[in-house]
């Protein structure tokens, strides 16, 4: 780095004479290197007017005659007794410029700039380059001593005057506040709460100092406030913003440090995972500030029930996590976890409103279930999901058999994306017939998965996690479009009365897009609308009825029959199934296996049978096996049925062959004292 013209360097340095950019005047600088473990860090410098050290120089008092001269080591004077003013920034006089490369102290004759013989006697500084001369006119020294005598008192003279203003100025003043600005830089380095400044001085010493005080408190000030954003930082980096509990990143902390521990002391500690139930409602009815609020209270509960080396946290939403340390056994972390749950079930005073909730809770143990925070974490969370599947507001500890369970749900998921994209879905039809007249109205589309390993798979087995994870949609748009062009095709074959029922899942009804989805299906296929018959099941339509009803009118607007299945096992208002556009009634097959041996199942049939026809609507039974439940159904003047007694879901191909063989319910007279129907294949079959 290059100061004032000089060479980096670790002492301090003085400048040759040059002119300030500002004074327009000559100047000298003291440049002063600060060091830090061996290396410098930044200079500090000090710039004095080559007029200042005149003063100095004229305060020697020399003799009237005598000229004293201060000069650097190129020769430009600094200071001169004699004519200052036209002398300082000038080169010395010949001779002297001449001693510049000889010995550091000389003496001999010469002229002065004046042009006089004098007599002079000069000496230069090792440490600063800079030189000295004393110079005596000739005509003024006597004859006698004119000798060496003479020579030797200007040569000491000049020595002692050297040695004092190097000494007593740039030692005494300059190196004093250096040492002082030194200590003071060293004290700022190392976080010092207070620093010593050198005091009085020539005023450029004094506005350094000044300076340098200033930036010292603007610097204390400063790492205060740095300090304040550091405890901010780490605050929100490890703590949640709403309830001030730890978040996930410090509770992974905590588990790691309490499963070391535990470990360590032969102990266990238990991973908590609290899930609020149907906490959504409480947001979406009743707002987010409420919500908030509730989220705050159980945080607070929670707190007040654990000890001092247990940790609360949260993880976002309405998940808690509390980490139980020195947990000896089952019995031991129940009994804290009860005392959680029960605390929770409390009632709350929030808004003027009195709100109850309940907790689903998931347990696991360390290091019986594991070691690592994530594990711990997931293992609590795969049981917190079996509390919930248990009916909400339950405890579940963690086994290896959840986590198998869990694994096999996670490759089944895997292997339903998979089918999707490489078509492992097939359609099958099961057969509705008329009970009049005996022959087959319409068809129920069945969707069956043909795995690759596992052969063929029944709906019952894959539709319920295809609705947990939304894949129910790309699905149940599969099958519709796939029902669609195949009831297309009977109507091409020549049988244009065929109708084909599909089964719509409530996520579907509840994506807001059925009615886009079921328009596009009917213009692709081609398929007239009233063809089409979609399914909905009681418990679904009646989950939302208000939003259930506005998109089964739109539905029915684009001239879509509406069937509402497994009727009987919900609750159904009847208002709104008056104002419901339902064409059709399908009494739920848990009615019709016992139909005829348990005079309730019996009521509950024709109640529904009545309802059906009072209000207009088509009545089919589901599930129909006997020919018994066959025979109490027409008695009781049902319209249509479906079942395994006519036949399972079939292929398409088979479907098809049924309609083309006319096979048909027929009365036979023969067996009608007994049964009152046959099945029979028409000719060819």
């Amino acid at each position: 780095m290059q100061i004032g013209g000089q060479v980096e360097c670790n002492f301090p340095q003085i400048t040759p004479i040059f002119t300030g950019k500002l004074s327009g005047k000559e100047v000298i600088a003291i440049d002063v290197p600060i060091q830090r473990n061996g290396k410098v860090v930044y200079v500090l410098s000090a710039s004095f007017l080559c007029t200042q050290i005149n003063q100095l120089l004229l305060k020697q008092n020399f003799p009237p005659e005598w000229i004293a001269v201060i000069y650097d080591s190129t020769g430009v004077i600094a200071a001169r007794t004699l004519n200052p003013e036209q002398s300082i920034g000038k080169k010395v006089a010949p001779t002297l410029l001449d001693w510049l490369d000889g010995p550091e102290e000389f003496f001999g004759e010469g002229r002065t700039l004046e042009g006089k013989q004098s007599v002079a006697a000069m000496h230069r500084s090792k440490l600063t380059g800079y030189s000295v001369a004393v110079s005596v006119p000739a005509e003024t020294l006597l004859a006698p001593l004119r000798g060496g005598l003479v020579l030797n008192i200007l040569a000491i003279g000049a020595s002692l005057l050297v040695g004092t203003f190097v000494a007593w100025y740039f030692s005494q003043t300059l190196r004093k506040s250096i040492r002082i600005l030194e200590r003071a830089t060293q004290g700022i380095a190392s976080g010092a709460s207070n620093i010593v400044l050198p005091e009085g001085g020539i005023p450029e010493l004094q506005r350094l100092s000044l300076r340098f005080k200033n930036m010292f408190i603007a610097l204390k000030e400063s790492k205060e406030i740095n300090q304040q954003y550091l405890t901010q930082l780490e605050l929100a980096a490890t703590h949640d913003s709403l309830t001030g509990l730890a978040n996930r990143l410090l509770i992974n902390d905590r588990i790691e440090q309490a499963v070391h521990s535990a470990q360590r002391c032969g102990r266990w500690t238990a991973v908590v995972l609290l899930d609020l139930d149907h906490f959504k409602v409480v947001n979406d009815t009743l707002t987010h500030i409420v919500g908030d609020a509730l989220l705050v209270e159980v945080a607070n509960r929670l707190k007040s029930q654990v000890r001092q080396a247990d940790t609360v946290g949260r993880f976002g939403g309405d998940e808690f996590v509390i980490v139980l340390t020195d947990i000896q056994t089952n019995e031991d972390a129940m009994q804290l976890v009860s005392k959680l749950m029960r605390i929770i079930s409390q009632p709350y005073e929030i808004s003027a409103r009195r709100l109850t909730i309940s907790a689903s809770i998931g347990v696991t143990l360390a290091p019986r279930d594991g070691t690592k925070a994530i594990e711990l974490i997931k293992n609590a969370d795969i049981a917190m999901y079996r509390a919930k599947d248990a009916g909400r507001a339950a405890v579940e500890f963690f086994s290896v058999e959840m986590h198998d369970r869990v694994q096999r749900r996670l490759e089944m998921e895997a292997d339903l994306r998979r089918a999707i994209q490489q078509n492992e879905f097939v359609v099958y039809y099961q057969p509705r017939c008329d009970l009049n007249t005996g022959k087959i109205i319409g068809a129920e589309a069945l969707i069956r998965w043909r795995h690759p390993t596992m052969g063929l798979v029944s709906p019952a087995e894959f539709i319920p996690l295809a609705e947990e994870t939304g894949l129910i949609n790309p699905i149940g748009e599969w099958v519709l479009q796939s029902a669609c062009e195949t009831a297309h095709r009977w109507h091409d074959m020549g049988y244009s009365d065929i109708l084909v029922s599909v089964n719509v899942a409530a996520r579907q009804l509840q994506s807001n897009q059925l009615r886009d989805v079921v328009a596009k299906c009917l213009a692709t296929s081609r398929l007239t609308p009233s063809l089409l018959e979609l399914e909905l099941t009681e418990s679904d339509v009646m989950k939302d009825p208000g939003a259930a009803l506005k998109v089964l009118q739109e539905i029915k607007a684009l001239g879509v029959r509406i069937s509402l299945d497994d009727f009987g096992t919900g609750y159904s208002s009847l208002s709104y199934l008056k104002r419901f556009p339902v064409d059709c009634l399908k009494i739920d097959r848990s009615f019709i296996r016992d139909i005829t041996i348990d005079p309730e199942d019996a009521a509950i049939a024709q109640m529904i049978v009545a309802l059906g026809h009072n209000l207009k609507q088509t009545v089919v039974a589901e599930g129909v096996e006997t020919r018994a439940q066959l025979n109490f159904l027409k008695a009781h003047q049902c319209d249509q049925m479906q079942g395994y007694l006519f036949s399972p879901p079939v292929p398409a191909n088979e479907f098809e062959a049924m309609l083309s063989g006319g096979k048909h319910l027929e009365r036979a007279e023969k067996a009608e004292k007994e049964d009152g129907f046959i099945f029979r294949k028409g000719k060819g079959q």
